[in-house]
């Protein structure tokens, strides 16, 4: 995402993660857009899905604190957000803004699948 604590990541970090893992001989695969691209992030799991000779990684552009008022800036890195600015989110991504923490059953329903398929695999 770019952003430290104290700023923008140039300020103390200008390591090409992707050409390392790439040097060490790894498929990389980038998403540029992991906030919004949620076809860009199944298709690059499928595509290491898909190579089995060399591991992957996934490298995924972020936007901390996406949606909020603080998005892209080293304030919301190291500070909790505001009540005002939670609201604001809740709705902005249809959550009802009086609740307090919610799984959406949907995805509560698909996780619990997966740990119950990982149970059984771990069993066997």
């Amino acid at each position: 995402n770019n952003i430290t604590i104290d700023g923008d990541t140039t300020l103390s970090f200008t390591e090409d993660v992707g050409k390392r893992f790439e040097a060490y001989g790894w498929q990389v695969l980038e998403v540029k857009d992991a906030n919004r691209d949620i076809d860009a992030i199944r298709a690059a799991i499928t595509l290491a899905k898909q190579e089995t000779s060399k591991p992957s990684f996934i490298k995924c552009r972020t936007v901390i604190g996406f949606g909020s008022s603080k998005e892209g800036t080293h304030g919301v890195h190291g500070a909790p957000l505001g009540a005002e600015d939670i609201v604001q989110l809740k709705e902005k991504f249809g959550f009802d803004s009086k609740d307090s923490f919610v799984v959406p059953e949907d995805v509560l329903k698909a996780y619990r699948s997966k740990a119950t398929a990982g149970a059984t695999l771990e069993e066997a």
